[in-house]
């Protein structure tokens, strides 16, 4: 192989490894998904549904340590405490999900538990064959983090299934023989590692179908149905006391820039803003293209927080020489309360008044931002 050849192959080769290592960082990052989650099953009515599936899996749990009680020879102490714990708390789990949807935190703090109880089923139980069972389980807590939360909280959750796994294989290999333990040894593998692994890519596919059901295809900004879905996790994640600031922007004369120039060139202004408008507002806000050349922007602040958004919209789009200006229009206002239909009601409130304010600053003249009183 020539040298020129060579180091073209080691480029190539080279440039396969860093696409597959940006692929792996980028499953590795992928965020907890418990809000996008928990908004998806309440926006199809499937919540009490899936309380009373998991009330289910919370009493099936509690239902093992007490056979592991009946079941086992010799019982220690240790044995009969842990089970009596995972008793306790798959009952307490039961009620829990039967009477209310959980918050992150207490999503994360319930799974935690179960997963260290059924460490502890595996670990306790003197029987051979039970405990090789009992530790099948991480495959429901894996699925749980998998479908809900972060891929670090899946891996640790596979790492403690794996070294729970590898103790029993030496545990029980001294009486079943190696052959038999390695083959046990391997199924918990299975379950335990490709069941979560399947459910969080199938969670990753759902959440993609969403955003792209969510978003507008020209600008990459929410929709309007997005948009109302990402300001109940705003205000969910915001609490009170807190602003909502409610933004309206609509490109000045922007008919004109189709008729002259086209409407790829229009096209290419409304991209063009919209990156505008993506570089402008707080990390954690949603921007919309709410039709037209017109959009939207709502974030949460501080009270007392002065809000300059309208004046930093117009002068950016004019400052990028698009050929265009804007008239924006501002509302604020401050939440009390964040059910999915009083976040509804209080949006139309907030962009009706937006809109008022926006036509407020193009009647004079435009390229400038009104705040609504």
């Amino acid at each position: 192989m020539s040298g020129g050849r060579l180091a073209s192959h080691v480029a190539d080769r080279m440039t396969r490894i860093g696409r597959g290592r940006d692929r792996w960082l980028r499953w590795w990052r992928q965020p907890d998904q418990f809000t996008r989650m928990t908004w998806f099953l309440r926006d199809h009515g499937l919540v009490r549904s899936a309380q009373v599936i998991m009330a289910f899996v919370a009493l099936s749990s509690a239902l093992v340590p007490s056979s592991i009680l009946v079941t086992s020879g010799a019982r220690t102490v240790t044995t009969v405490l842990v089970c009596v714990s995972s008793m306790a708390l798959g009952l307490v789990l039961t009620v829990f999900w039967l009477t209310r949807w959980p918050k992150r935190r207490q999503s994360i703090a319930a799974v935690s538990a179960g997963t260290l109880c059924v460490t502890g089923w595996a670990l306790a139980a003197p029987a051979p064959a039970v405990p090789v069972l009992a530790c099948a389980a991480f495959a429901v807590t894996g699925s749980y983090l998998g479908f809900f939360h972060s891929t670090k909280l899946l891996t640790a959750n596979i790492s403690l299934a794996i070294a729970t796994a590898v103790i029993l294989t030496v545990r029980i290999a001294h009486e079943v023989g190696w052959p038999v333990a390695l083959s046990a040894f391997w199924i918990l593998w299975l379950l335990n590692t490709a069941v979560p692994i399947a459910v969080r890519g199938m969670a990753w596919a759902l959440t993609h179908y969403v955003e792209r059901a969510n978003t507008d295809p020209l600008t990459g900004l929410l929709n309007r149905r997005g948009f109302l879905d990402e300001v109940c996790r705003l205000l969910e994640d915001a609490g009170t006391p807190s602003v909502f600031v409610t933004v309206m922007v609509d490109l000045d004369d922007f008919k004109r820039v189709n008729d002259v120039s086209g409407h790829a060139a229009g096209d290419r202004i409304l991209g063009a803003v919209s990156a505008v408008l993506r570089g402008l507002v707080p990390h954690r806000a949603a921007v919309c293209r709410a039709g037209g050349e017109e959009f939207l922007i709502a974030f949460c602040t501080e009270p007392g927080e002065p809000v300059r958004v309208g004046e930093e919209v117009c002068t950016a789009i004019k400052r990028h020489g698009l050929g265009v200006t804007a008239s924006v229009g501002v509302a604020m206002t401050h939440p009390m309360r964040t059910s999915k239909d009083d976040v509804e009601q209080l949006l139309e409130r907030q962009i009706a008044a937006a809109d008022s304010a926006m036509y407020a600053a193009k009647r004079l003249g435009g390229d400038r931002a009104s705040v609504a009183s």
